[in-house]
């Protein structure tokens, strides 16, 4: 059994490297519009067999709900290792196979990446997805939970290489250029506007985009 968990930090704390671009309204509304991309893509992806979003904003578990998706409040928001651990240790002491950490933030991820993801867990107690410039770690699947601890931020792909190989756990690495893709700053934006372009939930984005171009000039 596969369970997804997804942790996602307070929508008021989201997204603030985007504070430059967004006012906070925008930003808190990018963010919930991603984390609703993500879950319909889980929910849907074979070999998933449970959706569980962690965070510390109850505003979120209704967001969970809309999805079919379980949520578990976080007692407080204490950074992206925590939350992943705490997760593991719930998750093994509940006897789950597998655990896939998934990030609220990658839009562009497909249920067939999700899948692709999740076909190796039987041949890998580790499966890494890396970030699009290999620094950052955008999934990492675990079986069983925990069997490696999460080490996220700069380097984080390569020191949880290092973590599995030392655990002498099996390590997958799956390339996936949706699920590698991930909205961090104003760079990340032109990309996101131009595929969800005619998609009108997205409009704010490319308006905002219209104006920073409009006021370079």
């Amino acid at each position: 059994m596969i369970t997804a968990v997804v942790p996602m930090k307070p929508l008021k704390e989201a997204k603030r490297r985007l504070s430059g671009v967004f006012d906070d309204p925008a930003r808190q509304q990018l963010a919930t519009l991603m984390l609703g991309e993500v879950l319909a893509c889980l929910v849907k992806a074979p070999d998933i067999d449970k959706v569980l979003v962690l965070s510390a904003d109850e505003s979120i578990r209704e967001i969970a709900a809309v999805h079919g998706c379980s949520f578990l409040r976080e007692p407080s928001p204490r950074g992206l290792d925590c939350a992943i651990a705490l997760a593991a240790d719930i998750l093994a002491r509940n006897g789950a196979r597998s655990m896939l950490f998934m990030p609220g933030d990658v839009p562009l991820v497909s249920t067939g990446e999700i899948a692709a993801v999740a076909q190796v867990a039987d041949a890998a107690a580790v499966v890494l997805v890396p970030s699009h410039d290999r620094e950052g770690t955008n999934a990492m699947l675990m079986s069983p939970p925990g069997v490696i601890s999460p080490a996220f931020g700069a380097g984080s792909f390569e020191r949880h290489v290092s973590a599995a190989k030392v655990a002498g756990s099996a390590v997958a690495v799956v390339e996936s250029p949706g699920l590698s893709f991930d909205i961090d700053t104003a760079a990340d934006l032109p990309r996101l506007a131009a595929a969800r372009s005619g998609d009108s939930r997205y409009d704010f984005v490319s308006d905002c985009l219209k104006s920073l171009a409009g006021e370079a000039v």
